[in-house]
């Protein structure tokens, strides 16, 4: 018996211990409130805390509020620049270290990203199997190292 309570104790599905684990959080940038109800509704199933913005003074607003684990960037916006904010968090101290994903239907795979400093990039449409095993890498990186690897 003593065994089993150990087990159940161990158990990430236990429910007993799924209310003491606090949810991860994610904070989108995208102007096109389909996009973000799609990806909300993904990432809200995998038991993420999600945060979305339409506008890069809300998603400054949201990032003073929390600090989210990770953050997910349209790269064309048009109030901004995704990549250009991007670049920023990256080069701020208190920000740095956050994962950030940045997707949208201007790039290809054969893009060269890595001016902008992100840690993926994900392209419209995208297949939601790739955006959650996208998330869940970056989230099980950041929190194996505590900070980021490109």
């Amino acid at each position: 018996m003593e065994q089993n309570v150990a087990t159940a104790r161990l158990n990430f599905n236990n429910p007993a211990r799924a209310r003491f684990m606090t949810k991860q959080r994610i904070l989108i940038l995208d102007d096109q409130e389909d996009i973000l109800e799609v990806v909300r509704l993904i990432l809200d199933y995998e038991q993420y805390e999600v945060t979305c913005t339409q506008t890069a003074k809300a998603f400054n607003k949201e990032l003073a509020n929390q600090k989210p684990d990770l953050i997910i960037l349209d790269y064309r916006l048009p109030d901004a620049n995704g990549g250009e904010i991007c670049r920023q968090l990256k080069s701020d101290e208190s920000t740095c270290r956050i994962p950030i994903i940045l997707f949208s239907a201007y790039f290809s795979k054969a893009d060269d990203l890595s001016c902008y400093l992100c840690n993926e990039a994900l392209t419209k449409p995208f297949d939601m199997t790739e955006l959650t095993d996208k998330v869940r890498s970056q989230l099980s990186l950041r929190g194996v190292s505590g900070s980021m690897v490109n």
